[in-house]
């Protein structure tokens, strides 16, 4: 079964990125992008404690309550636990994936709120043997990494700078002789963080040599960028260098219509037609020292959303209706649907079977990562069962051979073109066919009514039976032709 990533310490930790690109804005590489991570770990577990919701009890855990999970995404008391997270603060830790490098700030964070050791959360052994620690608690730990984020750590702060940042914030919020701030730096040296390692003044390379000060810029990985084929596309690609020389920008690839300013990486433009372009952008320092990334660019088209059309329904049968739009990476969401009947999150079709009768009106909105939105309303119609669909209305009739000008309308017969007269002459009726009037009273055809028999009213009887007659009277000639020419003497 897929995962949803729905719990509230999921939640809580993508809304803290937020937090972090607004004040500290931690480069997501290296060091800085480990401390991004688990600044959004730290404050989806304070979220999850003050929620306090008996359906998913608060604790330490990521992402534990995602379906289908055999286990936590990550573990704050010891992260190692989950097999590719570090505990401890070691100098490959620059070189991990930024979510594994996390592990070191989860297990600072955990033991300063709760302390080291076995508790009813977890157990949080200290690194290479340094002291045990007695935790501070959520209330406390909380206001220290909020302030030493958003007060003291710039874009490539490190570990290191993140240990000085909150023995800042500790002091500023309880003192500079506090306990809170001796058990900050017990908590780092908890996790191996001692101070020892410089203290970054500049963004980090994600895979520097020991002991080799950095020399590259570092560049921004870029998240996918979406726009509208004719209308303005603007983003901007960031670099960092260590000896803080400018860096010029270029690029190779974007798509038709984008430029890029060398002296600032803000790309512009206008791309006139829907195309997907991975155009490689470069920041070099006067050395010739460069990084690249390759932003994925996606330009979409302007977005539409297909009506449905007017629905039909019954109690308790199943339906299942495909939404579509001009393009595919959209998501809809649906107001208004008939008690029964759901979109799913995720999914681009309704579907399920309606409960109860009536008329609902319906509004389905496409929204895509561009930021477009469009709608559409349609009307679904729910009956108890199906006799109760109103049947199309009979086509209104006209006047029959046998009705007068005082006989009551509706006698079911519909107007058709004029037929021959049922009689042959103005002199009488054909062998007892009834007399008509081609000018007062045309003959007509039985017609098919709108639930499917044919209506037999009197005037089409009296027309059959005038055709019936006028075949006798042909029959009978022809009878009377060959028995004339069988009495014919022969030569």
């Amino acid at each position: 079964m897929p995962a949803a990533w729905t719990s509230i310490d999921t939640v809580a930790h993508e809304m803290a990125h937020g937090i972090t690109s607004a004040t500290a804005d931690l480069i997501y590489a290296g060091e800085s992008g480990s401390l991004n991570e688990a600044a959004s770990d730290i404050f989806g577990a304070l979220v999850e404690f003050h929620a306090d919701n008996p359906a998913d009890p608060p604790d330490y855990l990521q992402s534990e309550q995602r379906n289908g999970a055999d286990k936590p995404l990550r573990f704050m008391d010891d992260p190692a636990k989950d097999g590719e997270s570090l505990s401890c603060w070691t100098p490959a830790l620059k070189s991990l994936d930024v979510h594994h490098g996390s592990g070191v700030g989860n297990k600072f964070f955990y033991t300063l709120a709760v302390g080291s050791g076995k508790s009813k959360w977890g157990d949080s052994p200290t690194c290479g043997g340094a002291p045990a620690v007695t935790g501070i608690g959520n209330d406390k730990a909380g206001k220290i990494w909020y302030r030493a984020l958003t007060t003291y750590m710039v874009s490539y702060t490190n570990y290191s700078a993140a240990r000085e940042a909150t023995l800042k914030a500790a002091a500023d919020l309880y003192g500079a002789d506090s306990s809170e701030r001796k058990a900050v730096d017990a908590a780092w040296k908890a996790v191996a963080v001692d101070g020892s390692d410089p203290v970054a003044t500049g963004p980090q390379p994600t895979d520097p040599k020991p002991g080799t000060p950095p020399q590259r810029p570092a560049i921004e990985q870029l998240p996918p960028v979406y726009g509208v084929a004719g209308k303005p596309v603007t983003f901007t690609v960031k670099a960092y260098d260590p000896q803080d020389d400018p860096v010029t920008y270029s690029a190779t690839g974007l798509p038709a219509g984008l430029t890029l300013d060398p002296a600032t990486g803000r790309v512009t433009g206008v791309v006139a037609e829907p195309t997907t372009a991975v155009p490689e952008v470069t920041a070099k320092d006067p050395a010739g020292n460069s990084a690249m990334t390759k932003p994925s660019i996606y330009i979409l088209p302007p977005l539409t959303v297909n009506s449905p059309g007017q629905r039909i329904g019954i109690v308790g049968s199943t339906e299942f209706v495909k939404l579509k739009s001009s393009h595919d990476e959209v998501k809809y969401t649906a107001t208004g649907l008939p008690p029964g009947l759901t979109l799913r999150p995720g999914e681009s079709f309704i579907s399920g079977s309606p409960t109860t009768a009536g008329t609902s009106t319906v509004v389905v909105t496409a929204t895509d990562p561009a930021g477009q939105r469009a709608s559409v309303t349609f009307e679904w119609r729910v009956y108890a069962k199906v006799s109760d669909i109103p049947r199309p209305p009979r086509p209104s009739s006209g006047p029959s051979a046998s009705s007068s000008p005082s006989a009551p309308p509706g006698s079911g017969s519909s107007p058709k073109p004029a037929a021959p007269s049922a009689s042959r002459s103005s002199s009488g009726p054909a062998a007892g066919g009834p007399s008509t009037s081609p000018a007062s009273s045309p003959a007509t055809e039985p017609t098919a009514a709108a639930d499917g028999p044919l209506a037999l009213t009197g005037a089409n009887v009296a027309g059959l039976a005038g055709i019936g007659a006028l075949f006798v009277v042909v029959g009978v000639l022809l009878v009377t032709v060959r028995r004339r020419r069988s009495e014919a003497p022969r030569a």
